[in-house]
């Protein structure tokens, strides 16, 4: 049941990031990132992180906040999802080179 919550939070916030509504988006992916850390759901979770750093550097800006956020994303990539660490890097990379 989280899972699907977790997922359809991810899913509505890509929408609302894609309508501007960037704070009600950020908000959204706060609530995936805490559930999927009480489920302990470490590739959802380093997901939702990766869209929070792509949603504050590409469309807010706020290139110091999403840092730790890239960083931690990349970490957790490397532990259960390998397929994703590109991604995860090439955001990290956009992250510290706005710096």
């Amino acid at each position: 049941m989280n899972l699907n919550i977790q997922s359809s939070l991810g899913n509505q916030a890509r929408i609302l990031k894609d309508w501007g509504r960037l704070k009600e988006a950020m908000d959204l992916h706060k609530q995936e990132e805490k559930i999927c850390r009480e489920l302990k759901n470490l590739n959802g979770l380093a997901t939702s992180l990766a869209n929070q750093a792509l949603l504050l550097s590409q469309k807010m800006g706020k290139y110091k906040e999403a840092l730790p956020l890239a960083e931690e994303a990349v970490r957790i990539f490397k532990k259960v999802n390998p397929s994703m660490v590109q991604k995860g890097e090439q955001i990290l990379n956009f992250v510290k080179s706005n710096l």
